[in-house]
């Protein structure tokens, strides 16, 4: 890069940055001149701030060209001011700004290298329309989010998206991601045709071979011209569970590594956990990345509210994730790794239903652990969306990126009672994981009730508790417990998450009400007696969530909550689920009809999903 380009850049990214913070005060009704900041370059990461009797901030900051945002914001963060979500933003009053940290020089070094999070647009979230449907302040409010809270690193799924506006709207939001000093990596597929995946080579010629290297080259170097980028991150497979030929496959993975490094671009593979794809010469086919050249690097992948040191993760017919943390703990040493855990499962398991799994803070924090006591200093965050409460996830992993804090630091800046929020962690850390009610609150989907073998989450379906009276007693009598010991959540601060804890909370009665209501199939009366509680809990859930929509709609412009015309496999917004129970009804109406087919109620096109 040349000197004048790189004071160009320099002068965008102060510009940019300026602007932000000067919305951030008028957000909150300071004065637009309370805050100013220099910047001096220095191998050190450190901000001093000094302040005036006229309540006038000035943060001298001394940093890298890379991380001097991320420095400028702790300092921030120092007085007071605080970002859990895009679209709202806590600040002090303008006498009571934090003055303890005034006169003091604050030193920035987080726990990891690079830190960020991956925008799973396959899933119908805010940043469909943001990126790929022309709302460009969607996608601008969360890249401030991204750099207010110390991250470095925006990942975008790329989806196959129409129109020249849309196109050149995407464009401009790459362009402003650079300017406020993030990487970005563009997320598409060697061959993959699920989830409307934007793929580099045709399926039929990925699967003959035919043209194969003719497409691979000609894409990447559309994306390269059409995009500004860092790094390229590709999945492997047609599927999430089928695959193409091995050796052509590492072929493409090595071609295309070439092709980026003649550019200063870097490949990453996605290793999944699904365990069904083998070769005798190769092994597992997720793994095939350990035969690529070693510039090729790896996400490895885990899912769920798991994590890598858990003994029990029954997901993808997995027993835990134990070959993942393996095998990227041998990679480690030959290739760059990026970790890549996922914190909100769309389609039946957590936004959607919606339950609030806090064990999704541990499971990070645990990972967090892993990653340092083993010095890998990367990571990208796989997210669906915000709302629904999962902004607190999000944030908290951001702020446990930055320092070395716990699983309950957003809850603490949040100025909860930590006391009463511990309570419910254990609980859902006894109940949820260790008891594995989890698999009676969430809800079966299309794969779980097609293949036995592989479900998403290992679960016994409605219609087997019909048959088995030994495994329906065993989560009846789970749940039961988890019911009777319930914690209070009157100490709990924030309406929201209150809300949505109330309503996971019912979520448990509702399964034990429905695992009951299964053993008297000739009863009717009985069943009909039970089967109401189970009505009568989901309207009391029903209520709250109206409620909460009314007021936490943040996206009213992305439908979040609504069926609607979208480029994803889904025509509806993540949760539009949530806000109708769906999968509270459904299940009702199973063991009401005595109809436990997969086709039943079913709201998914499967052909869209994993063929177009």
């Amino acid at each position: 890069m040349s000197a004048t380009h790189a004071k160009s850049s320099e002068d965008l990214s102060n510009t940019l940055i300026r602007d932000d913070i000067n919305k951030l005060l008028t957000a909150n009704n300071l004065p637009n001149k309370l805050i100013n900041y220099e910047v001096k370059q220095s191998k050190a990461n450190k901000v001093f701030i000094e302040c005036t009797k006229e309540f006038k901030f000035n943060l001298k900051v001394e940093a890298t060209t890379e991380e001097w945002p991320s420095v400028l914001y702790y300092g921030l963060q120092k007085l007071g001011f605080l970002f859990p979500h895009p679209r709202w933003s806590l600040a002090p009053k303008l006498g009571e700004i934090n003055k303890k940290g005034c006169f003091k020089t604050h030193y920035w070094k987080p726990r990891l290298n690079l830190r960020g999070f991956h925008l799973h647009n396959q899933h119908p979230n805010e940043w469909v329309h943001g990126f790929f449907m022309n709302k460009p302040k969607i996608a601008e409010d969360y890249i401030r989010w991204l750099v207010r809270n110390g991250q470095n690193y925006l990942q975008i799924q790329m989806i196959d998206f129409k129109g020249k506006k849309n196109i050149s709207n995407f464009k401009n939001q790459l362009k402003f991601a650079k300017a406020m000093g993030l990487k970005v990596g563009l997320s598409v597929s060697f061959a993959l045709v699920q989830q409307e995946s934007q793929s580099l080579i045709p399926l039929i010629s990925a699967i003959t071979g035919l043209g194969d290297k003719h497409f691979l080259k000609k894409n990447i170097q559309q994306l390269i011209k059409d995009y500004s980028f860092d790094h390229l991150i590709a999945e492997l497979g047609t599927t999430e569970f089928s695959s193409t030929h091995y050796k052509r496959t590492l072929n493409w993975m090595n071609k295309t590594s070439e092709l980026l490094e003649s550019h200063n671009k870097k490949l990453y593979i996605k290793v999944h956990v699904s365990s069904n794809q083998s070769d005798k010469k190769f092994g597992n086919f997720n793994f095939l990345p350990a035969h690529a050249n070693k510039n090729v690097g790896i996400l490895p992948h885990t899912v769920f509210f798991y994590g890598l040191k858990d003994t029990s993760a029954p997901m993808y017919g997995q027993k835990n994730f134990s070959s993942i943390k393996d095998f990227m703990l041998k990679e480690a040493s030959k290739r760059d790794v990026i970790y890549y855990p996922e914190t909100s499962y769309f389609i039946g398991m957590d936004i959607d239903v919606p339950l609030l799994l806090t064990d999704y803070l541990l499971a990070r924090h645990q990972d967090l652990l892993f990653l340092e006591d083993n010095k890998i200093n990367k990571q990208v965050n796989f997210t669906t969306g915000m709302e629904l409460g999962y902004w607190l996830f999000d944030w908290t992993l951001a702020l446990m990126t930055q320092k070395n804090t716990n699983y309950n630091i957003g809850l603490k800046l949040l100025g909860e009672d930590l006391e009463a929020w511990d309570k419910v962690i254990n609980y859902q850390k006894t109940y949820f994981n260790k008891n594995q009610a989890i698999q009676s609150i969430t809800a079966s989907n299309l794969m779980d009730e097609v293949n036995s073998k592989h479900r998403i989450h290992k679960r016994n379906l409605l219609k087997e508790l019909e048959k088995n009276e030994t495994e329906r007693y065993k989560e009846e009598k789970i749940l039961e417990e988890a019911v009777r010991n319930q914690p209070p959540l009157h100490k709990i601060k924030n309406k929201e998450l209150k809300q949505l804890l109330e309503v996971t909370f019912l979520r448990v009665s509702h399964a034990y009400y429905l695992r009951k209501a299964i053993k008297y199939k000739s009863l009717l009366g009985y069943r009909s007696k039970l089967l109401k509680k189970a009505t009568n809990t989901r309207v009391q859930a029903h209520k709250i969530i109206l409620k909460y929509i009314k007021n936490y709609n943040r996206y009213p412009d992305a439908f979040i909550f609504q069926k609607h015309r979208n480029p994803t496999s889904y025509q509806f917004g993540y949760g539009w689920t949530a806000s109708n129970l769906h999968y509270w009804v459904r299940e009702e109406e199973m063991v009401k009809k005595n109809k436990y087919y997969p086709w039943f109620k079913n709201i998914y096109n499967p052909f869209r999903i994993l063929l177009f």
